[in-house]
């Protein structure tokens, strides 16, 4: 009876085992520059996709999108740090100062891939207008309280539609400058 049990214990390690570390790592004093790029996927990587990123709600009523990354010649551990801005009002609608460390796992392919990560929204009620429709909403693009007198610019409540701008600072153990990347992308309408 030992046979079976053998044998499930060793394919399911087997199963368990990518193609290892990324051989173009290295030591750390012969590594080329690193490259990221940003996308979403809670299960695997993926590039933003056109009709935007789903608006994901937790168990304690916050909301959330999201985000991957591909890199090349960082890792295997990344600290990155984001920044999600609603584009329309240049409001920063992520948290503020979000840093997240990332285990990178290798493709095989020559990229190191991170997914699954939380891009978390914090959206105070200073900056929310409930009465703004999804698409927009009557201060959107408006100026600030010192242009001509005006209201702040308010992000709606619904961003469904919304086009937001994420950034991101990618630091490795090499100490290297942080890469920063971008990417425009929405609120996916469904």
């Amino acid at each position: 009876m030992r046979t079976p049990f053998l044998f499930f214990t060793v394919a399911a390690l087997a199963l368990g085992c990518g193609p290892g570390l990324d051989p173009a790592l290295g030591d750390c004093t012969t590594r080329k520059a690193g490259t990221v790029l940003i996308g979403t996927g809670d299960s695997e990587f993926t590039p933003f996709p056109g009709g935007g990123v789903p608006l994901n709600f937790g168990s304690q009523g916050g909301e959330h999108i999201w985000l991957g990354l591909s890199c090349q010649n960082l890792g295997p551990k990344v600290i990155a740090h984001i920044k999600i801005t609603d584009v329309a009002t240049g409001i920063e609608i992520s948290q503020h100062g979000l840093a997240v460390a990332v285990d990178l796992e290798y493709d095989g392919k020559g990229s190191d891939l991170g997914y699954g990560i939380f891009g978390y929204l914090d959206l105070n009620q200073a900056v929310r207008d409930p009465g703004a429709a999804g698409s927009g909403g009557a201060t959107a693009g408006g100026g600030g309280a010192g242009a001509g007198g005006g209201a702040a610019p308010t992000v709606p409540n619904d961003l469904r539609g919304r086009k937001i701008k994420v950034e991101v600072d990618v630091t490795d153990d090499c100490k290297k400058p942080a890469i920063h990347t971008e990417a425009l992308t929405s609120i996916a309408m469904f």
